[in-house]
């Protein structure tokens, strides 16, 4: 049986609604039961896989469907001798996490509203007295819609000092050379503009809209912002109801990077530029990490990664007609000179193309693999070769921050940002033709890389300024996290040719 919110439902010898529903751990909601024998409706707070009393009957607090905090439905089941319980799996909206800078008072809000020349709608202006502004604590979306909240770009309040969360700053850079005055720019969000109406038929029920980047084009100024404006669609209907469709995005169930392949919709017709990545059977992106899988796991017997150490500069002919060739590695300053067999080994250590179900890509699993291209090649000195001459290298845990501290990122491809399908995931590759697709986070690291830092010193300067935006997220803010996660995907990023490694001089 489904009850949706604020609908009671039969089921027989009574009817039931639900008062309120909480996603947060534990679900929990509170059930009122209309028996049609009595006058009495008692009340029940039960938590999800819980039951309670109907009359004589048992029912179960089965499911939940909790899309936001104004649309959802629970299930309910009447519990059977012997009945074994079917776990939940429903989805469940959890509440924003956002941090206000403040109150204003009657004085400041005038003083802003003769800055911005009108009159700001009553629920906005309550909202604004209240909070000044807000903060994500972390990305937060709408789902369904393509646009997401992030801490480097917070609803906007009276803040002069601080331009990017200042409301009459965001009409003079956002709103006026795009729109008319009939909207009002109340945050830069990543893929597009969050508006208000200021339109007299809305000022009373408000009503808050989007425009995507997508729609910022035309000549600028009024004589483009009526086709501009054609492109901007509804998102609530007020500011509290926008509150209560925001939900933090769960960064975990984001895949760090997602590869591209030849022949999907968006991909160059060309060849992959990875001399060695390795082709899945079916032509279909393919994850890093399993959805749901913590982005932080600490395994304190995991094996040791194997990575690649240096930069591929071409295989070379040195004799016309002859099949000799070597294939040339620089490494630092030098020029290493790899015959075939070396070359593989070392082009395998960068990943597989397949996905590999969690499993780390090791000196175990490079000969597993070398074992179908190398056939009858004891690879074990060949691989003790290259760790030697610091080519390979194994990254224990325990190892990883001396690692970082020695080792920089060279970064490979264009930085291509994010899109309005999806805003959450940044995409590297050549214009029009994104490669490879990472998290936010992964792409920070990227964009850093040409700075020459260690590795260790772009997730120390990338964690302060997580820290310093107000993050709470460990995997955000502590460095040793961010890089055991960044290297538990790297793999991927090397097979596709995003990055390369190579030793500080």
């Amino acid at each position: 049986m489904s009850i949706r919110n604020n609908t009671p439902s039969s089921i027989g010898p009574a009817r039931l609604a639900v008062r309120w529903l909480e996603g947060d751990s534990p679900v929990r909601a509170e059930f009122i039961v209309m028996p049609l024998w009595s006058q009495e409706s008692p009340h029940y707070e039960v938590v999800l896989g819980e039951t309670f009393p109907v009359g004589d009957e048992t029912w179960r607090f089965a499911d939940v469907d909790m899309k936001n905090a104004d649309e959802w439905r629970v299930i309910v089941r009447r519990v059977d001798e012997n009945e074994v319980m079917t776990p939940p799996t429903g989805r469940v909206w959890k509440s924003a996490r956002l941090r206000p800078y403040g109150q204003l008072d009657e004085v400041q809000l005038q003083a802003v509203e003769a800055e911005l020349g009108t009159r700001l709608p009553p629920s906005y202006r309550r909202w604004l007295e209240q909070t000044n502004g807000a903060q994500p604590e972390m990305e937060h979306h709408v789902p369904g819609r393509p646009f997401v909240f992030i801490p480097e770009r917070p609803l906007c309040g009276v803040h002069p000092q601080h331009p990017s969360r200042d409301l009459v700053h965001a009409q003079r850079v956002h709103r006026d050379p795009w729109l008319s005055p009939d909207w009002l720019v109340i945050a830069n969000l990543a893929g597009g503009l969050l508006l208000l109406s200021l339109r007299v038929r809305d000022m009373e029920r408000e009503g808050i809209y989007f425009l995507p980047d997508a729609g910022l084009s035309g000549p600028i100024g009024s004589e483009g912002a009526a086709g501009r404006e054609r492109h901007i669609v509804p998102v609530a209907r007020s500011m509290g109801h926008l509150l209560g469709r925001i939900t933090p995005v769960d960064v975990s169930d984001l895949p760090p990077a997602e590869i591209v392949w030849p022949g999907q919709s968006g991909h160059s017709g060309q060849e992959a530029q990875s001399p060695w990545a390795v082709r899945p059977e079916t032509e279909s992106p393919w994850t890093l990490q399993p959805e749901g899988q913590p982005r932080f796991t600490e395994t304190p017997a995991a094996p040791a990664p194997l990575l690649p150490v240096g930069q591929f500069f071409g295989t070379f002919y040195p004799v016309v007609g002859s099949p000799e060739r070597i294939h040339r590695v620089r490494l630092g300053s030098e020029v290493w000179e790899l015959d075939n067999q070396r070359f593989i080994l070392w082009a395998l250590a960068h990943g597989s193309g397949a996905p590999s179900a969690g499993r780390p890509w090791t000196v175990s699993a490079v000969r597993d693999a070398a074992a179908g291209q190398l056939p009858g090649v004891d690879t074990a000195p060949l691989l003790d070769g290259l760790t030697a001459e610091g080519l390979l290298v194994e990254v224990a845990q325990e190892k990883a921050v001396e690692f970082a501290r020695r080792h920089r990122v060279g970064a490979r491809l264009l930085g291509l940002g994010n899109s309005a399908e999806e805003p959450w995931l940044w995409s590297i590759g050549f214009f029009e033709h994104p490669m490879v697709k990472v998290t936010r986070t992964v792409y920070n690291l990227w964009e850093r890389a040409p700075s020459g830092e260690s590795l260790w010193a772009l997730c120390q300067a990338l964690a302060a300024e997580e820290r310093e935006a107000d993050a709470t997220e460990p995997d955000l803010t502590d460095p040793e996290r961010m890089l055991t996660a960044f290297l538990q995907d790297i793999h991927q990023l090397l097979v596709a040719s995003v990055i390369y490694l190579e030793p500080l001089p």
